[in-house]
């Protein structure tokens, strides 16, 4: 079984395909380092420096400290770094680092209040015995106070500070106080804190042992659900901005295709003409909607022959949905009664909500009841395609 970070764990959530893609299939892509991911890098590798001197008895000054940040800015920026909002340069970004630590510094020197046992340290444990659920992370630092308190501290350089209840039900963490606990059988208590240096915040959880053996509970469960997924499903949401992955992706792929094409190609392209035309039926009358289903038709076998789900043309797209939908006898079927009987031997007839054929469909297809069950009740269904192409979208309302 393969390691786990919370990194890791996160990509499956936010989009398994993205997931399949970085971590089993290993493709190479162009990678888009964020001017938020590189303002971060270069925050944490000054605490790192500021931290690694103050164990060897050195307190950096505050001139010090922009100094290094600013050889480590100079020194690692480069002209691929994706700069998303125009109205901010690099240098804007640079000056909100130098703000970053200067509340630090201005709040904690000369850093005396605990003792540093790591910083920037990668770990590895287990969350089962036999070590078969193995997690990794990299703990910005681990402090420990005169009272015994342990503290896990976590830098933050983003332009948004959190509600309580959010940092309550986070997991990265939590799970480094499972690795701490096993590591230091002196533990009693500890403490997770981030520090918001933008806002000059320090925000705090405490975790009940009852609460970390759920979250070990619920991250086995996790690991579980992606060692068995075998579809890997893509799943378009707002954090597609910043994925590599688009050439890749049924929901992207096709934009990637055509966007390169010169004029007269990208025209000519068969699934441009088909939005093209499918856009020119939509805005037509109702005598149209004869031609409007024709054209969803060869949508949706385009659609399949170049592995896309959507589609561009020349000012809009189109998503085009197909899946295999589950059909149930209806009331006066004769196999009715005979499907009904097994789930209510079964105990599960509320759930079917008494047999909505449509709810029992969804429920089968998500794999929630007994295996054999549901091999006993697909007996009773035919399978069919469903091809769903939605309303035509301008590409400027995807921005």
């Amino acid at each position: 079984m393969a390691t786990y970070s919370h990194s890791k764990l996160s990509t499956y959530e936010n989009c398994p395909l993205q997931y399949k893609l970085h971590y089993i299939d290993e493709v190479e892509v162009a990678k888009r380092e964020s001017i938020e991911a590189f303002l971060g890098k270069r925050v944490h590798d000054t605490f790192e420096r500021l931290y690694k001197d103050l164990k060897c008895s050195k307190l950096m000054t505050f001139d010090e400290l922009i100094s290094y940040y600013n050889e480590q800015w100079d020194k690692s920026w480069n002209d691929a770094v994706v700069i998303r909002d125009e109205r901010c340069s690099a240098q804007n970004y640079k000056d909100i680092g130098i703000k970053c630590l200067r509340n630090y510094y201005d709040r904690h020197a000369p850093f005396s209040q605990s003792t540093t046992i790591w910083i920037e340290e990668k770990k590895a444990f287990s969350l089962s015995e036999g070590g078969k659920y193995k997690i990794r992370g990299v703990i910005d630092r681990l402090d420990k106070t005169r009272e015994g308190i342990y503290e896990i501290h976590d830098y933050k350089t983003s332009g948004r500070p959190p509600l309580q209840e959010e940092l309550e039900e986070d997991r990265q963490l939590a799970l480094y106080e499972l690795l701490v606990r096993e590591k230091f059988p002196d533990v009693k208590e500890v403490r997770l804190i981030w520090h918001f240096l933008r806002f000059d915040m320090e925000m705090l959880s405490a975790r009940t042992l009852e609460q970390l053996e759920d979250l070990r509970k619920e991250t086995i469960a996790l690991i579980d659900t992606i060692e068995s997924d075998k579809e890997f499903k893509h799943n378009e949401t707002a954090l597609c901005d910043w994925c590599d992955y688009w050439a890749y992706c049924p929901a992207k792929k096709h934009l990637v295709k055509v966007e390169a094409l010169p004029v007269e190609q990208f025209l000519e392209e068969d699934g441009v003409k088909l939005v093209n035309e499918y856009v020119l039926a939509w805005n037509r009358s109702k005598e149209a909607d004869i031609e409007k289903e024709r054209l969803k038709e060869r949508l949706a076998v385009y659609a399949k022959k170049e592995g896309v789900e959507t589609i561009k043309g020349s000012d809009y797209t189109v998503k085009v949905a197909i899946k295999d939908k589950l059909y149930f006898p209806g009331k006066n079927d004769p196999d009715r009664e005979e499907l009904e009987k097994i789930i209510k031997i079964a105990g599960l007839w509320d759930e079917a909500s008494e047999l909505d054929v449509n709810v029992l469909s969804k429920t089968i297809q998500s794999g929630k009841w007994d295996k054999e069950l549901i091999k006993k009740i697909k007996q009773f269904a035919s399978e069919e395609e469903s091809v769903r192409v939605s309303q035509p979208k301008l590409l400027r309302e995807e921005e």
